[in-house]
């Protein structure tokens, strides 16, 4: 599995750094994108500090330009692109439909869904002609069993799903796998921001809204950043080289199918 070239995208904090430290772990040159390159360098240079290789560069995934140019200078390092991981993504709006805006809704399928049609279509090619590459797409499992007030999320996540699965089937024959990984409630930033958010909403305590949220999952926990990229790296391995089009739950039980 060394000396590959693994594409990450939203790679400068959370699961996205998590997947980009465990891949240069493994002896990997990992390209790390995001909107805020000042991240993902912070990123890089804890790789570079373990002994790893990464790299930094700014993209937009909802700018196909720049995409393009992402993805040129991942290819230019050693003239393949082995792994692919869409992890960009954005928690869109809290709200009733009937109170979400066009633009919202338009703002949050730009990053989560055409971000990924993106990256795919300017990765494939490559893939396809090197006759092998393992595309995974991060998806979530509110696109199985949602939360409330999170129809547009669900829907981007969803779509997500069915994505991987008509591209695990066109590009199979081509030796390409496409699997989704759908995390549950993840702990970090963004999962203390729910927590708070919950709590200001209900009137409820910080304590009261993590129980509830814990007692959803069978094993009573959050979902770690580093457990979300062991399964990715799984996935990209030799070990799962029979699995494509699969969703694979993340979430502490919370969603079995």
């Amino acid at each position: 599995m060394e000396n590959r070239v693994v594409l990450i995208t939203g790679g400068s904090r959370g699961i996205g750094k998590a997947m980009a430290r465990h891949f240069a772990a493994l002896g990997d040159h990992v390209v790390i994108g995001g909107v805020s390159v000042d991240g993902a360098r912070q990123t890089v240079a804890e790789i570079e500090a373990d002994g790893g290789r990464a790299t930094a560069l700014a993209v937009d995934v909802r700018d196909e330009a720049q995409v393009a140019e992402f993805v040129k200078r991942g290819l230019a390092l050693t003239g393949r692109i082995d792994v692919l991981v869409n992890n960009a993504g954005v928690a869109g709006p809290v709200k009733l439909i009937e109170d979400v805006t066009l633009e919202e809704w338009q703002a949050t399928l730009a990053i989560n869904l055409t971000g990924a049609f993106l990256c795919c279509k300017h990765v494939l090619p490559i893939m396809k002609e090197q006759g092998q590459g393992a595309v995974v797409n991060i998806a979530s499992v509110v696109g199985k069993k949602t939360l409330p007030l999170r129809a547009v999320y669900a829907a981007s996540k969803m779509a997500i799903i069915g994505f991987t699965r008509a591209l695990a089937a066109d590009y199979g024959p081509f030796g390409v796998r496409v699997n989704s990984v759908c995390p549950g409630a993840v702990a970090g930033e963004r999962q203390d921001q729910a927590l708070r958010n919950a709590m200001l909403a209900t009137g409820r305590t910080i304590e009261d809204v993590t129980r509830e949220k814990l007692e959803e999952t069978p094993l009573r926990r959050f979902i770690e950043p580093k457990q979300i990229a062991g399964v990715v790296a799984f996935l990209c391995s030799e070990a799962a080289g029979a699995m494509t089009g699969q969703d694979i739950n993340v979430s502490g039980g919370r969603v079995m199918y």
